[in-house]
């Protein structure tokens, strides 16, 4: 696999059959080895890795956390891993021939390799509740087969419609846990990459949020739109921003209701009067558009202005921020329904385990965590090298409760906008529920040990001394699509390039017996705020 160096590397595992089976008897048996053993990340080292696997892909990276040096082309980052079923499960055979080989080859011969990433080819598989096939890896946001620059855009939620009862069912893979609200309107599309100007991503027609649960969401037509045929799979984007909408300011107000007109169907502003009273404010210096943030617990850390002016006779650039502010703000303030007072996260510097070793050194496997949790209180304060000091950081989480949790972590930068993901649960098929990563009473490591995610580090990239971003952690009872909350690209990058390719707390008795009693539709945050002082 290390020497296809034009194309990305995608392995593809179901299970050989066992032997005794019967061939040809119409039946779906298992086939499986019983009782592997543990895979390990030390055979790494004998495989040569191409130098184009190891270069870091900056899409990943923000303005102030990025990537350990060293790591990169590493676990995940080397391939996709298309797997038949779960840890817990078995892969099933028919007439001798895998099911999910069979679903998968079915599924390949009805779509566009082109346009088509592979988590979205798993939204497409039909695989019964008992095989859960599953899909990781850093690039499973990519076309099939393709380690080119296009990929999926997270802002796209995928959606199915199907019959129940005989009656037609149109639903949304989130709900509530993502901040889905009734009556929110969206674009509905045929794929999900993202949008560019030789590609644009084009709506095939609205729909509207009728019915809304802690992770689906029933779609329906909104009147006043015209009706469209509804692929059976497809793709939705948010696109109604009247819910709570964000306080702006601008003096000259006449223009700032002109790029934010009063009738507008999709996005509304609530613009105030007194610039104290505004979470943004728009300054206006001859054709050059300033946008300052009015949040001072943000500003004593970075500037009050973005850095970048925009265009005054470009609104839909300026739209564009606005919704990415209300996107990011949104996510980063919210709370979730359940505590999860079971669950903990810590943050670590890491060190090496043994540096002797040449071949494996950079190796995660090959790290631990060293010091103390620098989450020990909130905001929590991390010292900061130079750019050219090695000084990686890696997560723990705790599960102490006695059912199994599905983390999703995300780094949330207000210096760009972006919110990175840092780990998120695999990427399933079918009726099934994928494996948790965080089963009852473990841990999981993030960046080291065998937690398939690589360290990353806070930076510096200009002459400031201070800086703060965000963690957070989504949690929930059963796999839920939290990869839409993610805002990867910084909205300020899509203009410039236009045209181009928390501590734990004391438990109270009341409080583990409520934990013990979470439902399947359960789900919670935790959050630490992280403030980097220059070393």
């Amino acid at each position: 696999m290390h020497r296809l160096k034009s194309v990305l590397q995608t392995l593809i595992l179901d299970c050989c059959s066992s032997a005794g089976l019967n061939r040809g008897s119409g039946q779906e048996t298992a086939r499986a080895i019983l009782n592997p053993p543990p895979l390990s990340g030390k055979a790494d080292p004998h495989v040569a890795i191409p130098e184009e696997l190891t270069k870091h892909d900056e899409s990943t990276s923000t303005r102030g956390m990025r990537p350990s040096p060293g790591f990169g082309g590493k676990f995940q980052d080397s391939h996709v891993l298309l797997a038949a079923c779960g840890r817990e499960q078995l892969a099933y055979e028919k007439d001798g021939r895998g099911m999910f080989t069979t679903a998968l080859l079915s599924t390949l011969e009805g779509i566009k390799l082109q346009t088509t990433t592979y988590a979205s080819l798993m939204d497409r598989l039909r695989m019964p509740a008992r095989q859960t096939p599953h899909c990781e890896g850093s690039y499973m946001d990519r076309p099939l087969f393709n380690r080119g620059e296009i990929r999926s855009d997270p802002s796209f939620i995928s959606g199915k419609r199907s019959q129940k009862g005989g009656k037609l069912d149109v639903s949304l893979d989130a709900g509530i846990a993502q901040g889905i609200t009734l009556g929110e309107l969206f674009s509905i599309h045929e794929d999900d990459l993202f949008e560019t100007a030789s590609r644009p991503n084009q709506s095939i027609g609205h729909l509207r949020a009728v019915t809304v649960d802690s992770f689906n969401t029933s779609l329906g037509h909104p009147p006043g739109y015209r009706k469209f045929k509804i692929p059976k799979d497809f793709y939705a984007r948010r696109i109604d921003w009247r819910n709570d909408p964000p306080k702006v300011y601008c003096e000259d107000r006449a223009w700032l209701e002109s790029v934010f007109p009063r009738d507008s169907s999709t996005q509304q502003i609530d613009i105030v009067g007194d610039p104290a009273d505004a979470a943004l404010r728009l300054v206006r210096d001859g054709d050059q558009v300033h946008v300052h943030r009015g949040d001072p617990s943000l500003n004593q850390y970075i500037p009050e202005r973005f850095s970048h002016s925009f265009e005054r006779i470009t609104p839909a650039d300026i739209q564009r921020i606005i919704r990415a502010w209300q996107h990011f703000n949104y996510h980063l303030h919210r709370r979730g329904k359940n505590e999860f007072a079971h669950v903990r996260m810590e943050l670590h510097y890491l060190e090496p385990i043994d540096l002797g070793d040449s071949e494996s050194s950079y190796e995660p496997e090959n790290y631990r965590p060293k010091g103390e949790n620098l989450l020990a209180k909130e905001p929590s304060e991390v010292r900061v090298p130079e750019a050219d000091v090695e000084k990686p950081i890696g997560v723990t989480l705790y599960n102490d409760s006695d059912i199994p949790i599905y983390p999703y972590l995300f780094y949330f930068d207000p210096n760009n906008l972006t919110i990175t993901p840092w780990f998120t649960a695999p990427h399933g098929a079918g009726l099934g529920a994928v494996d948790a990563p965080l089963p009852p009473h473990s841990k999981l490591p993030v960046g080291y040990a065998n937690g398939a995610t690589y360290p990353w580090q806070f930076s510096f990239e200009d002459d400031r001394d201070k800086d703060i971003g965000f963690f957070k952690l989504f949690l929930s009872a059963s796999p839920a699509n939290f990869s839409c909350i993610a805002q990867a690209e910084s909205p300020f990058k899509e203009i410039s390039t236009r045209g181009e390719e928390i501590p734990r707390d004391d438990i109270q008795a009341g409080e583990v017996g409520q934990l013990e009693k979470l439902e399947k539709d359960s789900w919670g945050v935790k959050a630490a705020t992280i403030i980097q002082l220059r070393e």
